[in-house]
């Protein structure tokens, strides 16, 4: 965890989603961030999404083994 004056950066926790889920489906943060008008995502949609990214890729599992 990296705490400042102003902001506290963590990793995502599993409370997290809920919050994700209505950043990800708002359109004002999406066009903020250089995006499009966001495609409705469910809850579920989102969990998914970082369920796949905490697991490690193939690539980063064989550089750590060199």
């Amino acid at each position: 965890m990296l705490a400042g004056d102003l902001v506290t950066l963590r990793p995502i926790e599993p409370d997290d989603l809920t919050t994700l889920a209505r950043f990800a489906n708002d359109v004002e943060v999406s066009l903020l961030v250089g995006g499009q008008a966001p495609v409705p995502q469910p809850v579920a949609s989102v969990t998914a999404l970082y369920e796949r990214r905490r697991e490690p890729r193939r690539d980063q599992l064989r550089h750590h083994r060199q």
